[in-house]
Protein backbone atom coordinates (compact mmCIF):
# COMPACT_ATOMS: atom_id res chain seq x y z
CA UNK A 1 0.00 0.00 0.00
CA UNK A 2 1.24 3.61 -0.47
CA UNK A 3 -0.17 6.73 0.89
CA UNK A 4 -2.82 8.23 -1.33
CA UNK A 5 -2.19 12.09 -2.38
CA UNK A 6 -4.64 13.63 0.34
CA UNK A 7 -3.84 11.89 3.68
CA UNK A 8 -6.01 13.04 6.24
CA UNK A 9 -9.17 13.09 6.74
CA UNK A 10 -12.16 11.95 8.64
CA UNK A 11 -14.28 8.79 7.74
CA UNK A 12 -17.03 11.12 6.00
CA UNK A 13 -14.80 13.01 4.15
CA UNK A 14 -13.07 9.57 2.89
CA UNK A 15 -16.26 8.06 2.10
CA UNK A 16 -17.49 10.85 0.52
CA UNK A 17 -13.91 11.38 -1.30
CA UNK A 18 -13.48 7.73 -2.46
CA UNK A 19 -16.88 7.69 -3.88
CA UNK A 20 -15.64 10.48 -6.04
CA UNK A 21 -13.34 8.35 -8.06
CA UNK A 22 -13.92 6.03 -10.51
CA UNK A 23 -10.62 3.99 -10.91
CA UNK A 24 -8.50 3.61 -7.50
CA UNK A 25 -9.57 2.24 -4.38
CA UNK A 26 -8.05 2.97 -1.12
CA UNK A 27 -8.30 1.85 2.80
CA UNK A 28 -9.13 4.44 5.27
CA UNK A 29 -7.07 3.79 8.81
CA UNK A 30 -7.51 6.36 11.96
CA UNK A 31 -7.28 8.93 9.53
CA UNK A 32 -4.75 7.81 6.86
CA UNK A 33 -5.73 7.15 3.78
CA UNK A 34 -3.98 4.22 1.87
CA UNK A 35 -4.38 4.07 -1.99
CA UNK A 36 -4.38 0.31 -2.59
CA UNK A 37 -1.85 -1.32 -4.93
CA UNK A 38 -2.55 -3.27 -8.10
CA UNK A 39 -2.86 -7.29 -8.35
CA UNK A 40 -0.95 -10.01 -10.22
CA UNK A 41 -2.16 -12.90 -11.93
CA UNK A 42 -1.99 -15.33 -8.88
CA UNK A 43 -3.22 -13.58 -6.85
CA UNK A 44 -6.45 -12.92 -9.33
CA UNK A 45 -6.70 -16.66 -9.83
CA UNK A 46 -6.72 -17.45 -6.22
CA UNK A 47 -9.38 -14.79 -5.58
CA UNK A 48 -11.38 -16.74 -8.85
CA UNK A 49 -10.88 -20.13 -7.65
CA UNK A 50 -12.17 -18.83 -4.18
CA UNK A 51 -15.08 -17.17 -5.75
CA UNK A 52 -15.94 -20.26 -7.86
CA UNK A 53 -15.85 -22.45 -4.90
CA UNK A 54 -17.53 -20.80 -2.44
CA UNK A 55 -20.54 -19.23 -4.75
CA UNK A 56 -22.06 -23.18 -4.94
CA UNK A 57 -21.39 -24.29 -1.31
CA UNK A 58 -22.91 -21.00 0.12
CA UNK A 59 -25.90 -21.50 -1.91
CA UNK A 60 -29.42 -22.31 -0.04
CA UNK A 61 -27.34 -21.15 3.11
CA UNK A 62 -28.11 -17.45 4.55
CA UNK A 63 -24.21 -16.46 3.71
CA UNK A 64 -22.96 -14.55 0.77
CA UNK A 65 -19.21 -14.45 -0.75
CA UNK A 66 -18.32 -10.78 -1.98
CA UNK A 67 -14.85 -10.10 -3.94
CA UNK A 68 -12.51 -6.89 -4.24
CA UNK A 69 -14.64 -4.28 -4.07
CA UNK A 70 -16.90 -4.58 -1.42
CA UNK A 71 -15.50 -1.85 1.76
CA UNK A 72 -15.94 -3.05 5.07
CA UNK A 73 -16.03 -0.85 8.34
CA UNK A 74 -14.30 -2.04 11.44
CA UNK A 75 -16.18 1.23 13.47
CA UNK A 76 -14.17 0.05 16.48
CA UNK A 77 -10.71 1.07 14.88
CA UNK A 78 -11.89 3.84 12.40
CA UNK A 79 -10.95 2.18 9.35
CA UNK A 80 -12.16 0.51 5.77
CA UNK A 81 -10.94 -2.26 4.22
CA UNK A 82 -11.34 -3.78 0.94
CA UNK A 83 -10.48 -7.47 2.06
CA UNK A 84 -9.95 -9.72 -1.21
CA UNK A 85 -13.27 -11.87 0.22
CA UNK A 86 -15.24 -11.47 2.87
CA UNK A 87 -18.26 -13.61 3.57
CA UNK A 88 -21.36 -12.33 5.66
CA UNK A 89 -24.50 -14.25 6.97
CA UNK A 90 -25.61 -10.96 8.39
CA UNK A 91 -29.27 -9.83 7.62
CA UNK A 92 -28.27 -6.13 7.72
CA UNK A 93 -25.13 -6.88 5.47
CA UNK A 94 -27.37 -8.27 2.78
CA UNK A 95 -29.81 -5.42 2.82
CA UNK A 96 -29.31 -4.37 -0.54
CA UNK A 97 -30.98 -1.28 0.26
CA UNK A 98 -28.30 -0.15 1.81
CA UNK A 99 -24.79 1.10 1.25
CA UNK A 100 -22.20 -1.61 0.13
CA UNK A 101 -20.56 -1.45 2.90
CA UNK A 102 -20.44 -4.65 5.29
CA UNK A 103 -20.04 -4.12 8.74
CA UNK A 104 -20.97 -7.81 10.31
CA UNK A 105 -18.59 -10.24 8.31
CA UNK A 106 -18.31 -13.59 8.99
CA UNK A 107 -14.94 -15.05 7.47
CA UNK A 108 -12.61 -12.05 5.71
CA UNK A 109 -10.08 -13.75 3.60
CA UNK A 110 -6.77 -11.69 2.20
CA UNK A 111 -4.42 -13.02 -0.60
CA UNK A 112 -1.69 -11.92 0.19
CA UNK A 113 2.22 -11.33 -1.29
CA UNK A 114 5.57 -10.91 -0.04
CA UNK A 115 4.53 -7.14 0.19
CA UNK A 116 1.40 -7.06 1.86
CA UNK A 117 2.32 -10.52 4.51
CA UNK A 118 2.83 -8.66 7.39
CA UNK A 119 0.56 -5.64 6.98
CA UNK A 120 -2.26 -8.32 6.32
CA UNK A 121 -1.07 -10.43 9.09
CA UNK A 122 -0.05 -7.09 11.99
CA UNK A 123 -2.06 -4.08 10.74
CA UNK A 124 -5.53 -5.74 9.27
CA UNK A 125 -5.81 -8.57 11.69
CA UNK A 126 -5.61 -6.38 14.79
CA UNK A 127 -8.19 -4.42 13.59
CA UNK A 128 -10.22 -7.09 12.10
CA UNK A 129 -10.10 -8.78 15.43
CA UNK A 130 -12.47 -5.48 16.99
CA UNK A 131 -15.40 -7.06 14.53
CA UNK A 132 -17.86 -8.71 16.92
CA UNK A 133 -19.31 -11.27 14.14
CA UNK A 134 -15.57 -12.11 12.83
CA UNK A 135 -15.44 -15.69 13.13
CA UNK A 136 -12.52 -16.71 10.96
CA UNK A 137 -9.78 -14.53 9.29
CA UNK A 138 -7.89 -16.77 6.55
CA UNK A 139 -4.65 -15.74 4.94
CA UNK A 140 -3.66 -17.13 1.86
CA UNK A 141 -0.16 -17.41 0.44
CA UNK A 142 -0.60 -18.29 -3.22
CA UNK A 143 3.59 -18.11 -4.14
CA UNK A 144 4.12 -20.69 -1.33
CA UNK A 145 0.76 -22.26 -1.85
CA UNK A 146 0.13 -22.05 1.83
CA UNK A 147 -2.55 -21.12 3.97
CA UNK A 148 -3.40 -19.76 7.59
CA UNK A 149 -6.86 -19.90 9.30
CA UNK A 150 -6.96 -17.69 12.25
CA UNK A 151 -10.35 -19.17 13.68
CA UNK A 152 -11.61 -17.29 17.04
CA UNK A 153 -12.50 -19.80 19.89
CA UNK A 154 -15.79 -19.59 22.67
CA UNK A 155 -13.51 -17.99 24.88
CA UNK A 156 -12.47 -14.87 22.27
CA UNK A 157 -9.01 -15.95 21.74
CA UNK A 158 -7.83 -16.83 18.77
CA UNK A 159 -6.42 -20.32 17.34
CA UNK A 160 -4.29 -20.59 14.36
CA UNK A 161 -4.04 -22.97 12.39
CA UNK A 162 -1.83 -23.81 9.11
CA UNK A 163 -3.79 -25.60 6.96
CA UNK A 164 -1.27 -27.90 4.49
CA UNK A 165 -3.30 -29.73 2.55
CA UNK A 166 -6.90 -28.23 2.28
CA UNK A 167 -8.31 -24.69 2.68
CA UNK A 168 -11.38 -25.80 6.06
CA UNK A 169 -12.90 -22.76 7.04
CA UNK A 170 -15.73 -24.28 9.78
CA UNK A 171 -17.80 -21.27 10.42
CA UNK A 172 -19.23 -21.90 6.89
CA UNK A 173 -18.93 -25.86 7.01
CA UNK A 174 -16.44 -25.35 3.70
CA UNK A 175 -13.55 -27.27 2.30
CA UNK A 176 -11.54 -26.88 -0.46
CA UNK A 177 -8.48 -28.43 -1.41
CA UNK A 178 -5.27 -27.48 -2.37
CA UNK A 179 -5.57 -28.61 -5.65
CA UNK A 180 -8.43 -26.40 -6.46
CA UNK A 181 -7.40 -23.75 -4.48
CA UNK A 182 -3.84 -22.78 -6.12
CA UNK A 183 -4.97 -24.07 -10.08
CA UNK A 184 -3.48 -22.42 -12.64
CA UNK A 185 -1.26 -20.82 -9.85
CA UNK A 186 3.04 -22.00 -9.89
CA UNK A 187 4.20 -22.48 -7.24
CA UNK A 188 7.36 -19.65 -6.27
CA UNK A 189 10.50 -21.56 -4.39
CA UNK A 190 11.56 -19.04 -1.47
CA UNK A 191 14.49 -17.72 -3.05
CA UNK A 192 12.89 -16.66 -6.84
CA UNK A 193 10.12 -14.64 -4.17
CA UNK A 194 10.37 -10.96 -4.12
Amino acid sequence: MATATKSRMTASEFLTWENSLSDVRHEFVEGEVFAMTGTTRQHNEVVMNLVMQLRPALNGTPCRVFALDIKVRVEAANAYFYPDLVITCSDKDLDVSGPAILTEPSVIIEVSSPSTADYDLAGKFVRYRMLPSLKEYVIVAPLSHGATVFRKQDNGHWEVISELMDLNIATINFSCSFTELFANVAYVPPESRE
